[in-house]
């Protein structure tokens, strides 16, 4: 028996051709899978053209309808989806995180699947963000059978590879977006799934440091999309990798290009109420700050935080829209505010338990701090940063540690600090943090050496390390298991090793690394002698 809706029995006259074909579809079809089916597709697209509301009355059509039906896999299926379309606009957002948190989806029919319910609560446990660890496990549970299973097209799996990421194993989570990007890379009919996984990568690779890799997913996420046929472009939404985009030129430097890409989005102005917006809020708000536009900086800031606020994701896990607007406080002269917001990120952060966001919340409070206590939590970041994959905050901590060591007169200690940090800061490719490390050891009579390009001096920290354990006899696999990255990043380095020591692979990779490594001091003869 066919159903209706008012969703879908009445478009509007100016969408375009796409979504008024599926409409269509869902009216002529009786099979009772395709229309839901069907139906959860027009719902997507017009959850992503900003149109929750209709996309929810559709959801919510559709719940009743399967109801009353034999398949309780589709009954479930369409609720997770109207609970994440609830979740994602900020109109319904307090009712989702309200259904989540009280784990009333686990209610008859809310789920379909055991990793339907997984993610779900690594989505609830990243909301109320006390425990991180339970976050990962739910999050690795819900993504046995990938980013896209062939079973199921929600949404909810991309989510919980983000909750992944953010509960501190970023590594991991990316290495399941280069399984789907590989997968989806060779299926011309799914270029949605490829420019989501391809997004997803952007934002993972970004919170890793690797910032060209970032702002290349992320333009090919935007270019896919934009290069699909109508009817497979719909579902797709250039909210989060723009955003995405943005950070990364931001952290690279590009800020002309950060510019141009935002205004290609059209996000210069008044943004609707999408959870990806969020997003944008935040990447524009460091725009504006790397412009030393602070007042918009700090608008912008505030108003990520007032709907992180109301859809119960203000905490650092999702935004660390409080670091941003500390910095930019002190640069409008209001350091006790300043000092009220770092001071809130860190409660914040030590509370959630994972290490990257600790240091990271640590250094801001530091910089927005005086006195001996700050150079102590100098420290702390620094180290615990340096276990983690975040290498441009590990990278900025070490800029401010050497700064602040130079003004405690250790000179010596400073310089060690600085000059590790235009190391970390170049394999980024962090122009700004580089130059920032450069003018600090400038300011102490160092001259910062120039960048090699060729031979083992050209070779980075970390592709020095993944070349040592490569020549030492680890697999790749292996050697990605014990530095906590994904394959893709290792070989990634090996390929840029190889390059640059004229190495023909891995059986010549020992030598090259011997003949180019600097001499070791020869023995004291007299040492031998006693």
């Amino acid at each position: 028996m066919a159903h209706t809706t008012d969703a879908a029995a009445v478009p509007d006259r100016d969408e375009p051709p796409a979504l008024q074909l599926l409409r269509h579809r869902m009216e002529l079809t009786t099979s009772e899978d395709e229309r839901t089916t069907t139906g959860r597709r027009l719902a997507a697209a017009l959850a992503s053209a900003g149109r929750h509301p209709e996309a929810l009355r559709l959801l919510r059509g559709l719940t009743e309808a399967s109801a009353d039906g034999e398949s309780a896999t589709h009954t479930g299926a369409v609720a997770v989806d109207a609970l994440l379309t609830t979740l994602a606009h900020g109109d319904t957002a307090a009712e989702g995180r309200e259904t989540l948190v009280a784990g009333s989806f686990a209610d008859a029919h809310a789920v379909t699947s055991v990793r339907h319910h997984a993610a779900l609560l690594a989505l609830r446990e990243a909301l109320v963000g006390e425990n991180p660890r339970r976050a990962g496990e739910a999050a690795r549970t819900a993504l046995t059978c990938g980013l896209h299973p062939a079973d199921d097209e929600s949404g909810i799996h991309g989510v919980a590879l983000l909750v992944l990421g953010w509960a501190g194993e970023p590594g991991a989570a990316l290495d399941h977006a280069d399984s789907a990007v590989a997968c989806h890379g060779h299926l011309a009919d799914r270029p949605h799934h490829l420019a989501h996984a391809l997004t997803l990568r952007a934002s993972l690779s970004h919170r890793l440091g690797r910032l060209d890799e970032a702002r290349a997913d992320a333009s090919a996420a935007l270019d896919t999309a934009a290069g699909a046929e109508p009817v497979q472009r719909l579902g797709t939404c250039p909210v989060l990798p723009t955003a995405v985009l943005v950070e990364a030129l931001v952290d690279l430097g590009r800020l002309d290009e950060a510019e141009r890409a935002l205004t290609a989005a059209g996000a210069h102005g008044a943004l609707d109420g999408r959870w990806g917006h969020d997003h944008t809020l935040f990447a524009r708000a460091r725009l504006h700050a790397a412009r030393g536009r602070l007042a918009d900086a700090a608008a912008d800031f505030a108003a990520c935080g007032a709907r992180g606020t109301d859809r119960g994701t203000a905490g650092p896990l999702f935004h660390r829209w409080r670091s941003g607007a500390a910095l930019v406080r002190v640069g409008l002269g209001d350091s006790r505010g300043a000092r009220t917001l770092a001071a809130e990120e860190r409660e914040l952060a030590l509370a959630s338990g994972v290490p990257e966001l600790v240091g990271h919340a640590l250094r801001v409070d530091a910089a927005v701090s005086p006195g001996e206590a700050a150079l102590d939590r100098l420290r702390e970041a620094v180290e615990l940063l340096r276990e983690t994959g975040a290498q441009l905050w590990f990278a900025e901590a070490l800029v401010d540690l050497g700064r602040r060591l130079a003004g405690e007169s250790d000179a010596s200690a400073a310089r060690a600090a600085l000059r590790e940090a235009l190391d970390v800061a170049r394999e980024c490719g962090a122009e700004p943090v580089a130059s920032a490390a450069a003018r600090a050891l400038g300011e102490l009579g160092d001259r910062p050496r120039a960048r090699a390009f060729h031979g083992y001096a050209a070779l980075t920290p970390a592709e020095l390390r993944v070349a040592r354990l490569a020549a030492d006899g680890m697999t790749n696999r292996q050697i990605a298991g014990h530095l906590f990255v994904s394959l893709r990043t290792v070989e990634m380095h090996l390929t840029n090793t190889y390059a640059k020591l004229d190495s023909p692979g891995r059986r010549g990779l020992a030598a090259a690394l011997a003949a180019g490594a600097p001499a070791s001091p020869r023995p004291d003869p007299r040492a031998r002698a006693r």
